[in-house]
């Protein structure tokens, strides 16, 4: 996984991450999205967009900063959409504009996101 900091917050605990995933049938694909510490809470994969949730003030903020920065790649996505997002699981779709449930295999792997973050510090 490579992560970037963010341009207007260098020295934040934050930053774009990309990584590799195995997708299904298809093979290795790329992944990109949102690092805060070390907690993907933003991650976009293809048109699919998944919120896996706010963790504390400071993420929350920084949420912001990574929106601010990356507003022209991410047409549409902003805080209200990722509170909707959170509330009602769903993904965003970043081609069509509109939130679609999410997958069961993506509602795992959020818990799994969460688990870890609450288990290494997060929720202290």
């Amino acid at each position: 996984m490579e992560i970037r900091k963010l341009s207007e917050h260098p020295y934040a605990q934050c930053g774009v991450y990309t990584d590799l995933y195995l997708a299904h049938k298809i093979g290795w694909c790329q992944e990109y999205g949102f690092i805060s510490y070390k907690t993907k809470v933003i991650i976009h994969r293809g048109a699919r967009v998944i919120f896996t949730g706010y963790y504390s003030r400071t993420t929350s903020k920084q949420i912001g900063w990574y929106l601010k920065e990356f507003a022209d790649t991410l047409s549409g996505l902003n805080v209200d959409t990722l509170k909707i997002m959170a509330r009602d699981n769903l993904a965003y779709n970043d081609c069509t504009g509109e939130l679609e449930p999410l997958t069961e295999d993506e509602m795992r792997e959020i818990k799994e996101i969460r688990k870890a973050a609450f288990h290494w510090g997060y929720g202290w």
